[in-house]
Order: C-alpha cells, then structure tokens, then sequence
C-alpha cells in the first residue's frame, strides 16, 4: 500500500506543475483529483484516505434515513459534508489553504447553481436541500 501511495503521490507530483499553469480549477472528485488539487504529500494522502472512509461509512449508516426521515438525513448528511470538508482543512498545511479557499468558494457556488435550477423548477425546499447535500 505504502508503494502504491508513494507511487500516486510522485505521479501526481509531476502533474502537479502543468496543473498549476490552469487559470480555470475543476472540483475534485476522486481520491487521486484532491492529490493534484491540493498538492498533497504521502502522510496527508493517507490521512486523507482515513477521512474518505470514515465519510462512506457514515453515508452508509444514514442512507436508511433517507426513505424513513428526510429531514434527519438531510441534516445528518450536512453533518457529514461539513465534517469532512473541516477535516480536508486541517490536514493541509499553509501553503495549500489558497487551494482550500477555492474548494469551497467552488462548493458554495455549486450549490448557488443547483439551488437556482432547481428554484426555477418549482422544487420544494426539501427538494433543493436534498439535492444540495448530495453534491
């Protein structure tokens, strides 16, 4: 494991430079886009696996709530959302909290996005919530 990590790290590494040129960011979705996205190291790659784990266990835990109680699953899964996105946050070191600020300045506006499509679609706020968590 460590091998292989050390391998994705180096890699990323070296993709790292040519992504830094990029005037336009796109939102990390995988384990491997927040590597290149935040420059992260090995020991902050496994952390950030630790954290990745412990989110889909508690999605997995919660994911009754959304048939039974959509209002506790809703705030749950904010809980969880924010839990990580703070946990991202203290893993990085000072030199990677201007990528961190674009992380959640691109959230913020992902979810403005959705909230407004969605508006304009006559959803229910639930509805809106729902989707924005789920992001």
């Amino acid at each position: 494991m460590r091998i292989f990590a050390s391998i994705l790290v180096m890699f990323f590494a070296i993709n790292l430079n040519a992504q830094n040129n990029q005037t336009a960011l796109t939102f990390p979705e995988s384990t491997t886009d927040y590597i290149s996205f935040f420059g992260l190291n090995e020991g902050q790659f496994e952390k950030l696996l630790e954290i990745s784990e412990r989110k889909s266990k508690q999605l997995e835990g919660i994911k009754d709530l959304k048939i039974t109680d959509i209002a506790k699953y809703i705030e749950k899964r904010n809980a969880i959302n924010k839990g990580f996105t703070t946990s991202l946050n203290l893993l990085l070191i000072e030199s990677q909290k201007a990528a961190f600020a674009s992380y959640v300045d691109m959230i913020r506006l992902q979810n403005q996005k959705i909230r407004s499509e969605l508006t304009k679609a006559g959803k229910s706020e639930q509805e809106i919530k729902l989707a924005i968590v789920e992001n």
